[in-house]
């Protein structure tokens, strides 16, 4: 009696892994359709992988970082010019 238990055991233990291993199957196929839409989006702004979009965000941040600061002194230079007429 102690074989049987331990054979339906290994089968349930099975089963679960049979299970588990579904679901990671669906699930990488779903992260594999993301990648190819990120890809498809990526490819309609010119960018080819990873790579290119990485160097791409980290030109854009240098850019924007420069815009934030001629915004910011222009702040400044009116706010100046408002308070010197006061």
């Amino acid at each position: 009696m102690g074989k049987f238990r331990n054979e339906e055991s290994l089968g349930k233990r099975l089963l679960e892994i049979k299970e588990q291993l579904e679901t990671k199957k669906e699930e990488r196929q779903e992260l594999q359709g993301e990648l190819k839409s990120l890809m498809k989006q990526l490819k309609e702004l010119g960018i080819d992988d990873v790579a290119q979009a990485e160097k791409e965000i980290k030109t854009n941040e240098v850019l924007l970082n420069e815009m934030e600061d001629t915004i910011n002194n222009d702040i400044e230079e009116l706010e100046e010019l408002i308070n010197d007429d006061d």
